[in-house]
């Protein structure tokens, strides 16, 4: 199954039945660094496609992550060319807020 999909720019990827591609970025920033980690997995019949988002950042005021899980429907593109995703999960955490009991 073939395809479109971001990292830094539009890139076009080809994966198979049971295959997991994990795509990961890491850079330092003014204040910290930040990190993110995509994961696709085409289901063993080919049909459906997940892909898990994970991100891990560090700034002055603290730790920031999050978690995203989605769903696709082989084939399902919209009028673009993208997958349609549907959320499955999702999470956040920042350090800062929960130290401030927001």
């Amino acid at each position: 199954m073939k395809f479109w999909t971001y990292n830094k720019g539009k890139v076009r990827l080809d994966i198979q039945a049971g295959e997991r591609i994990t795509i990961e970025s890491n850079e330092q920033t003014e204040e910290g660094y930040s990190a993110s980690c995509v994961t696709f997995e085409l289901s063993e019949c080919g049909q459906w496609l997940t892909r898990e988002i994970e991100t891990d950042a560090r700034d002055c005021d603290g730790r920031l992550e999050s978690y995203k899980s989605d769903i696709a429907a082989a084939g399902s593109v919209n009028e673009y060319g993208f997958l349609v995703w549907r959320s499955q999960e999702s999470w956040q955490r920042d350090q800062y807020a929960e130290l401030m009991n927001y």
